[in-house]
């Protein structure tokens, strides 16, 4: 079945097509509707801005934090969901009302708007602000020269999330702003499926939308390992998120892995 779907108008997104895909495949990839040169500016821009002195720690980031600019450096398996999943990455969390220090403000407005109608909610979801108690949880994450993974896992919390709120639409998207065999050689995202490993980064390029299930199992394999680690500076690979996040502002965690 296919597994690229060319598409340069959101006017052309259809949903059906594409969650057929990724139940058939595991995964889909969705390309056009972001150009490599929005990409590469804002990563410059990124690389520009980035400052290596505003790391929190892993366990860093309560929900009034995350709401605005925030950046930490997880390494090991502990985290603030309380999920046991081993990691080397820096996590920017970059709302839409934040400051726009990195030049992504645009293109996640944009993505929130694909993933919206990817998942089937109203086209302005969450897109600008809160609603519904929940929140469009936009983010960078960079998985450093030198080893940066994350190891197989599901994503527990965030299914968890959807069958609260959503009636099981627990898929997920990452747009991939740096590109495998440009800004890296080795590594990138891969999904298990049925005992085997699929590298989705092999023929994937910037500006590409990589859409999987989150209740399959997925890991992100060492960036470049061979190489020399550099966390003062931005390297390696590069992607964004949005996922939708509940709001711990208004309301109390609903399941265990949720915590303040």
């Amino acid at each position: 079945m296919k597994k690229i779907f060319k598409i340069e108008n959101l006017d052309n997104l259809k949903k059906d097509k594409i969650i057929k895909a990724v139940n058939k495949n595991g995964y889909a990839i969705i390309r056009g509707l972001f150009k490599k040169k929005e990409m590469n500016k804002s990563l410059k821009t990124l690389k520009l801005n980035y400052n290596t002195q505003k790391d929190k720690s892993s366990l860093k980031g309560s929900a009034k934090q995350i709401f605005n600019n925030f950046q930490k450096l997880c390494i090991g398996s502990s985290a603030v969901s309380g999920e046991k999943i081993y990691r080397f990455h820096r996590i920017i969390y970059n709302p839409t009302w934040s400051n726009d220090l990195y030049g992504f403000r645009k293109i996640f407005l944009k993505f929130n708007i694909i993933r919206n109608i990817i998942l089937g909610f109203d086209r302005n979801f969450c897109v600008y602000k809160p609603e519904k108690k929940m929140w469009s949880a936009c983010r960078i994450l960079q998985y450093p020269t030198g080893g940066g993974h994350m190891s197989l896992h599901k994503d527990y919390v965030l299914k968890t999330v959807s069958k609260i709120n959503f009636s099981n639409k627990f898929y997920q998207l990452i747009l991939l702003v740096s590109q495998k065999g440009r800004d890296f050689k080795k590594g990138g995202a891969y999904i298990k499926k049925k005992n085997k490993f699929i590298d989705l980064e092999r023929n994937s390029l910037s500006g590409d939308i990589l859409i999987y299930k989150t209740d399959i199992l997925h890991s992100v394999e060492e960036i470049d390992p061979q190489k020399k680690i550099d966390l003062s500076k931005i390297n390696g690979r590069v992607v964004l998120m949005n996922s939708l996040y509940q709001n711990f502002n208004e309301l109390l965690p609903k399941d265990q892995f949720f915590k303040k």
